[in-house]
This record gives structure tokens, sequence and C-alpha cells, in this order.
């Protein structure tokens, strides 16, 4: 089965994983192999930095 991104609710515990690579990758895909699979993600590395957000 491949794993999907989807928008998680708020209240949870887990399923970010895929959403927040998704949203910060360039690309993103997964492989299969013989001990399981692995996701990968693609970033440029010519992206400015986030402005970080302040409190």
């Amino acid at each position: 089965m491949l794993p999907t991104s989807s928008t998680p609710a708020l209240s949870n515990e887990h399923g970010r994983g895929l959403f927040i690579i998704a949203n910060l990758a360039d690309h993103w895909g997964t492989r299969y192999h013989e001990g399981g699979r692995t996701v990968w993600a693609q970033q440029s590395a010519n992206r400015p930095a986030a402005s970080p957000q302040r409190r």
C-alpha cells in the first residue's frame, strides 16, 4: 500500500509526517525494498529560509 498525504485533524496524535514532507519538499515519493519502504524527499538548496514566527 502506498503512503498518502492527507490533512490531519487537530485532535489527531499521528499522521502529520507526510503532510509536513509534502508541504516542505519540492518532490517526494516512496521506494519499496526487501526490508520495507523508504520515503524520500528533495528540497532545493537555493530556497530562501523561512522567517521565524514570533509568539
